[in-house]
């Protein structure tokens, strides 16, 4: 590469000098330089006399040396020996520059301190050793890789992991071999079994020029162990709780496991992990010597002898509760299991003559008069093996039953009532009862009569109640119940008389005694009501009379009844017996009558389509088409009050005239009229129509010929300027008419209806 007229070019082996040839160089006497080492600077091509600067650039930059001087001789010459690189610019680059002072010339040069690496490499005799057994030689190789410090000296240090052994020695001391090699041995032993790794760790040496680096080897080695069983040779389960022990071993390979003998039910052994488990079965306490064994292939198998003991908790196994009766003689024993066999206490209050005896574990005893009841007592069994086995025990006293209420009450009908039947004994004792109740009373069996009797059910009700709980004897009562009776009014709450007609009505009451009557209120003229009930005589003036009845016997409340007399007139019908309609027109025609109260009407017959008949009397509705003729209807008022009015009645319907407006222009008009539309002037004379169109209702008839159809067009007459034609026109089956048409009217005309 050129560079202001100056060349650099690279030469020389391994870490090889550069220079920069032009009109100046400079130079190192050697491309590698150990720690120390003088480095020793020349070259030429300056200025003579000049003074030419030296600096150094390291790489990596581990401090600056300099800067230097050298001062060129007479023939441009330089020469330097003042800088030596120390041990800390191992494996560094220099770049060194010298720059003239006065010729302003430049060179450039590089060299290297020492490279110190080394490199170990650990090996042994043998792979594989065996705790116990054989050792075997391990050597440690350490080389100078830089190349030019020799052969390393110093030590090596042996180690292993993650396995335990020992080395002899544990550092040993390298000896020069050819080359850059130096090399040291030891003895391994194996104290713990598996795989492990020997490392050969060379911790650096040298001095001055002379320094190497550390590094390390390593070796795979194998130690073998035989067997061994290390973990205890008993354990302790309880029955019924879950428990665990784990064999462990030495060994390598690692060893397997097996099992021999009984163990109790509930549990195991897992040989993959060597975990003796599970929850001991009921009933199963005692000792259970089994034998281990641990294999791997290496040395004698290892075998322990092992004794799983099994402890039981108390376990209180009989019923937690008995049932004594007062008065007889009870016995009950406590049974339980566990080992040791457990002792038993107990604890809570027992009635007066009963007790526990905790030897023998019998609660016995007859319970003293009145001590009947539930006894919640507590028994424990313990026998040193926790948890203590406790039991809740419910001791039942039965007492026979006696009825302590009175033996009757009373009730009112229509009225709840309730009583409660109270009893000693137990357990509480549930009621009956024979014999009939009222209607509407029951007797739970809780004792509770109660209800509301029914109407009707007033007086004595005898009856047997009964008490029983199970235990012998029953108790029975013989108890009455008295049932009042309120008075209530059954009769209807009105009653229709006939003006001028004598009547009577009776008025009912339930009741006990049997109640009496009272009214009050403004009855007609000639009726009254009797202490009985009764409601009778002669009205002469129509109306409705409200009044109050009042039953009373005696037991309140009294009865009290809204009661309406009515005192009516029978209906008579007063319009005429005939109407008339027009068909498809709206018709309506009210019928009236007279009678207390107001009459309604209906009535029988057929009807045209299109017309009704309201209760109100009114008919009414369009008679529709086709539908001309006579329609015999009876109609009938009725109110209530002696016999209904009937009357013959006819309703005719008839046909309609239909009427025609001017017919100086075609028009549709409504129903019963007529639009035609008629030719004018022919060349200035008057000239009869062609065709006439009709439309009726909006529907339009076919063009009629005016001479072509008969009776339908007729001239009559002329008069003057207003010609006239006669129209016979048929709308319907049931309408016809007919009218002057003025065909060309000198003024405004009208048709005029003839019939």
């Amino acid at each position: 590469m050129s560079l202001d007229g100056r060349f650099l070019a690279a030469g020389g082996t391994g870490l090889a000098s550069t220079e920069l040839y032009g009109f100046a160089t400079v130079k190192t006497d050697a491309a590698d330089y150990a720690p120390g080492s003088t480095v020793t600077i020349t070259g030429s091509g300056w200025q003579p006399g000049e003074t030419v600067a030296l600096s150094f650039r390291e790489s990596p930059s581990i401090d600056v040396p300099g800067p230097f001087t050298a001062t060129a001789d007479a023939s441009g010459n330089i020469f330097d020996a003042e800088f030596a690189p120390d041990t800390l610019d191992l494996n560094v680059r220099f770049y060194l520059t010298a720059v003239g002072s006065q010729s302003g010339l430049q060179a450039q040069n590089t060299f290297t301190d020492a490279n110190d690496n080394t490199s170990t490499t650990a090996s042994c005799t043998s792979a594989t050793v065996t705790v116990g057994g054989a050792t075997t030689q391990c050597t440690a190789t350490v080389t100078d890789t830089g190349g030019s410090n020799g052969p390393p000296t110093g030590s090596v240090n042996w180690i292993i992991a993650p396995v335990d052994g020992s080395f002899n020695p544990v550092s040993c001391t390298l000896v020069t071999g050819s080359g850059n090699s130096s090399t040291c041995t030891t003895i391994f032993t194996g104290t713990s079994g598996g795989t492990a790794t020997i490392t050969a760790a060379y911790p650096g040496g040298g001095s001055g020029s002379k320094q190497w680096k550390l590094s390390s080897g390593t070796f795979a080695m194998t130690v073998d162990q035989a067997p061994a069983i290390i973990s205890a040779n008993s354990a302790t389960f309880t029955v019924g709780t879950s428990g665990s022990f784990t064999v462990t071993d030495t060994g390598f390979p690692a060893p397997t496991l097996s099992e021999s003998g009984t163990l109790p039910s509930g549990v195991t052994f897992n040989a993959a992990t060597g975990v003796l488990s599970g929850t001991p079965g009921a009933n199963t306490g005692g000792t259970y010597p089994i034998t281990f064994t641990a294999s791997n292939g290496v040395g004698s198998n290892a075998t322990q002898s092992f004794t799983l003991t099994v402890n039981q908790a108390p376990a209180i196994t009989s019923a937690n509760n008995t049932t004594f009766t007062v008065g007889t003689a009870g016995t009950f024993t406590v049974t339980d299991t566990g080992f040791p066999a457990p002792a038993l206490s107990e604890s809570g209050t027992l009635p007066s003559g009963v007790t526990f005896n905790a030897t023998t574990g019998v609660l016995s005893g007859t319970p003293a008069s009145n001590t009947g009841g539930t006894y919640s007592i507590t028994f424990t069994a313990l026998n040193g093996v926790t948890p203590n086995a406790t039991q809740s025990f419910t001791l039942t006293v039965n007492q026979a039953p006696a009825i302590t209420s009175v033996n009757n009450t009373t009730f009112k009908a229509g009225t709840a009532g309730s009583f409660t039947v109270t009893a000693t004994g137990f357990p509480a004792p549930t009621f009956s009862e024979t014999g009939t109740l009222p209607s509407g009373v029951t007797l739970t069996s809780a004792g509770v009569l109660s209800g509301t009797p029914a109407a009707n059910t007033g007086g004595t009700y005898t009856i047997t109640i009964t008490a029983s709980n199970g235990v012998s004897p029953i108790a029975t009562q013989s108890f009455t119940l008295t049932v009042n009776q309120a008075p209530a009014i059954t009769s209807a709450t009105s009653a229709t008389f006939v003006v001028n007609t004598a009547g009577s009505f009776t008025v009912t009451a339930s009741g006990f005694p049997a109640p009496t009557f009272s009214e009050t209120g403004s009855l007609p003229s000639g009726v009254t009501l009797s202490s009985s009930g009764v409601l009778s005589g002669t009205a002469s003036a129509t109306g409705n009379f409200p009044i109050t009845i009042t039953a009373s016997n005696g037991v309140s409340p009294a009865a009290t009844q809204s009661f309406t007399l009515t005192i009516g007139q029978a209906p008579a019908i007063t319009s005429a017996n005939n109407t008339s309609f027009i068909v498809n027109s709206l018709g309506s025609f009210t019928a009236t009558a007279t009678g207390f109260p107001a009459p309604t009407f209906s009535e029988t017959g057929a009807l045209p389509s299109g017309v009704t008949f309201t209760s109100g009397g009114v008919l009414s509705g369009a008679p529709a088409l086709g539908t001309v003729g006579a329609y015999p209807i009876t109609i009938t008022a009725s109110n209530g009050v002696g016999t209904n009015a009937t009357q013959s009645f006819t309703l005719t319907v008839s046909k309609v005239t239909p009427t025609f407006s001017a017919l100086s222009a075609s028009q549709t008009i409504p129903y019963g009229q007529a639009s035609i539309s008629l030719g004018g002037r022919v060349n200035g004379y008057d000239s009869m129509p062609g065709k006439v169109t009709i439309t009726v209702d909006g529907v339009s008839s076919p063009a009629l010929t005016l001479n072509g159809i008969p009776n339908n067009f007729q001239r009559w007459r002329r008069e003057s300027c207003l010609q006239l034609w006669r129209l016979t026109l048929r709308e319907s089956q049931e309408q016809q008419a007919q009218a002057f048409v003025p065909l060309h009217p000198c003024s405004a005309g009208t048709a005029h209806l003839l019939a």
